[in-house]
């Protein structure tokens, strides 16, 4: 590890307070590992992007440099656990950095590739001995993650399993005659076998296990045409649950005493299943009007076609392995977003910071998948799916199109989640303050990247590039000529470098909360915050308010204050990077967040 680097992650931890699911920090006055190491060493391995554990930083102090006086026997101890005590061995970059003049301990584990993992711990096996980094902790992994870090070393195949107590009438034979029409106009060379042959070549129809002679729908096959799939004990719960809940957080009753506004089950097959969730979701919906040049146009408070790329996904790349068939794929919209939550996380070489790259596709679900490609939806009469990665970068273009702000993507082992903003980017207040910066020739592009800074978001070049639909060359471009034009900063965070709004790009609003004065607030007095910027202004004003009262949270802090929720978000986010303010959750995104000041380093 790099000196300067070293010195801006010590310096991270000192303004933040604590550590992350990527960094581990620990006390070693002594010759002996502390305890719980082979866990932490063990839990980085199994996690996207791995870790880093420093020895000799003292958390307790404020991250005080303690220094490890028996470095070298340190450094020796962690090379012989991760080559002994863990499966499979592992192999960290160790090194032995003056830091503070004192010697610190740094062991770099790099991520297993997928076909490795999970790693465990030898004495305790694989069952029992699997770990994962949540926030700053070390977790064992439950026993339907293990199994899904094994089933995801080759291609899975529980959707070409036989249903053996189905037979061919249970399937929707209009949706069998469609799908064997197109699947001879796309395939020519299969269009002279007849149907029975062309099912069973495509997966819709297998051998029986019992009696090869027999052909028995497939899983898949159900899933794609069958009259009623989930009547059948192997897909009892293969079906999506609508939930529309009256307030931003789930449980939190509305203002009749109401826990939700609407909650179905959804079944049938995929097309019908589909057409079902879309008209729910349709109908709850609101419609915005939009000024386009001299006219107006209505728009779905969520593009419909953002809707379609994630629910197909969200049914053509589920987990369909037998430990995850009792769990339902789940959408829930809110007020403020709407969250599709599907069984088992990302599958094969796809990653968080890779989705909507168009060059990576990689399906779960083969057979499924290629059945659906050739299954239309009634709605619009296009396949279910292209397979041709393109399903992520149609719902990122139709929500920058719409002007909303992007997604976000949450992948554990056990779920995937999507969760879509409903609030507009670009509405008349931001256009505004695009024109106010006085900075003409910036590409829609960077507008958009402008708008989500300055929610108080930090952006990295993979998340410019996913969420503005753009390749990697016009994302760090774009990025440069922000950075050149003095609107956005760099910052580095450990080896990924993120961007966030330059102070002097802050909102040029003419009174400190709003555009028009309100009553100040007096509350008990707190260090000053630097005067001379609105920015600063508005964080004293949040901290006397957490002074006086806390925990709060963004719309209790907003409400008393008169700021808007996107000025209350950006002043939140400085103040918890300054180490000002603590927040109960990982993020600011997380609606049952809530912020007291920080407490002073012991």
């Amino acid at each position: 590890m790099q000196a300067a680097e070293l010195a801006e992650i010590v310096a991270s931890l000192r303004r933040i307070g604590r550590d992350d699911a990527g960094l581990e920090v620990k006390r070693a006055s002594t010759g002996k590992l502390p305890s719980e190491t082979i866990q932490t060493l063990c839990a980085f391995a199994n996690t996207p992007g791995g870790g880093t554990l420093i020895l000799g930083l003292d958390e307790a102090q404020g991250f005080a440099t303690t220094g490890c006086e028996h470095a070298a026997k340190l450094a020796g101890d962690i090379a012989s656990l991760c080559r002994d005590a863990l499966v499979p061995p592992l192999a960290p970059v160790i090194s032995l950095p003056e830091f503070e003049n004192m010697t610190l301990v740094v062991a770099e584990v790099p991520e297993l590739d997928p076909a490795d993992k999970p790693c465990y711990l030898r004495g305790k096996g694989q069952p029992n001995g699997s770990y994962i980094r949540i926030s700053d902790g070390d977790h064992r992994l439950t026993s339907y993650e293990v199994s899904q870090l094994l089933i995801n070393r080759g291609q899975p195949a529980f959707d070409r399993e036989p249903v053996e107590e189905a037979r061919r009438a249970d399937l929707d034979g209009e949706l069998v005659a469609d799908y064997l029409r197109e699947l001879r106009r796309s395939r020519p060379a299969l269009a002279r076998r007849d149907d029975e042959d062309l099912l069973h070549r495509c997966g819709v129809l297998v051998r029986s296990a019992p009696d090869d002679q027999r052909l028995v729908p497939s899983l898949g096959g159900l899933l794609a045409l069958g009259l009623d799939p989930q009547g059948f004990d192997a897909l009892r719960a293969c079906s999506i649950t609508v939930t529309v809940y009256p307030t931003t957080r789930k449980g939190e009753p509305g203002p009749d005493g109401q826990r939700f506004l609407d909650d179905k089950i959804l079944e049938g097959p995929a097309p019908v299943l589909l057409e079902e969730v879309f008209t729910v979701l349709l109908a709850r919906m609101s419609r915005r009007g939009m000024v386009q040049g001299l006219g107006r146009e209505d728009r779905w408070e969520y593009p419909p076609e953002a809707l379609r790329e994630i629910l197909v996904n969200a049914v053509a790349h589920r987990d369909y392995s037998p430990m995850s068939r009792g769990t339902r794929i789940q959408v829930e919209m809110y007020p403020d977003r709407l969250e599709v939550i599907s069984p088992g996380g990302l599958f094969g070489p796809v990653t968080i910071d890779r989705l909507g790259d168009t060059n990576i596709a990689s399906a779960r679900n083969r057979v499924l998948v290629d059945i659906l490609e050739s299954v239309r939806l009634h709605r619009d009469r296009r396949a279910l799916c292209e397979g041709r990665a393109t399903g992520i970068p149609t719902v990122l273009n139709s929500l920058r199109q719409a002007g909303l702000a992007p997604p976000s993507f949450k992948d554990h082992i056990s779920e995937f989640r999507v969760i879509v903003p409903n609030r507009t980017l670009l509405d008349e207040g931001t256009r505004a303050w695009l024109h106010s910066l006085g900075q003409p020739g910036i590409s829609s592009t960077q507008e958009m990247a402008l708008a989500i800074l300055r929610t108080g978001r930090a952006m990295t070049t993979d998340e410019y590039r996913i969420e503005l639909a753009v390749d990697s060359k016009v994302a760090r471009r774009e990025l440069a000529d922000l950075v050149q034009r003095g609107l956005v900063r760099m910052v580095n965070q450990r080896r990924w470098a993120r961007y966030v709004l330059d102070d002097t790009a802050e909102d040029p609003h003419p009174t400190l909360f709003s555009d028009e004065p309100g009553p100040e607030p007096a509350h008990a007095a707190v260090t000053p915050a630097r005067p001379g910027t609105i920015l600063a202004l508005r964080k004293q004003r949040v901290l006397e308010l957490l002074a006086a009262e806390s925990p709060l949270s963004r719309a209790e802090i907003a409400t008393r204050l008169s700021l808007t929720n996107r000025q209350a978000t950006y002043a939140l986010t400085r103040l918890t990077s300054d180490g000002l303010i603590d927040r109960t959750t990982k993020t600011h995104s997380d609606p049952h967040a809530t912020y007291r000041l920080a407490k002073p380093p012991s």
